[in-house]
């Protein structure tokens, strides 16, 4: 069986649909890579199905100046576009990784 590496894909820095340039119908998602960068806050990441109500796919809170992977053992399928719920006062940079 062969594997595909993964392709990080930037997440906004606030909610919003995350913008992937693949053909539409579903995406795999894989994991994610996120740091906050403002040093003072923290901010929880939740991508979601689709829009801000979708169903979560997958969640991470990452403390003030800290950063953090998420690793799927297996890979979360999202029908549509995946979309990034942000919320807390603290900076996110971040990737969402997809097969």
């Amino acid at each position: 069986m062969s594997h595909s590496m993964a392709q990080p894909i930037p997440l906004p820095t606030s909610s919003g649909a995350v913008t992937i340039h693949s053909t539409p119908g579903y995406t795999e998602i894989t994991g994610l890579a996120l740091a906050e960068t403002g040093g003072s806050n923290s901010v929880t990441v939740v991508i979601r199905q689709g829009s801000a109500t979708g169903n979560v796919l997958v969640a991470k809170t990452i403390a003030a100046g800290a950063g953090d992977t998420v690793s799927l053992n297996r890979p979360v399928k999202c029908n549509g576009t995946p979309y990034a719920v942000i919320s807390g006062s603290g900076t996110l940079a971040g990737t969402i990784h997809i097969a």
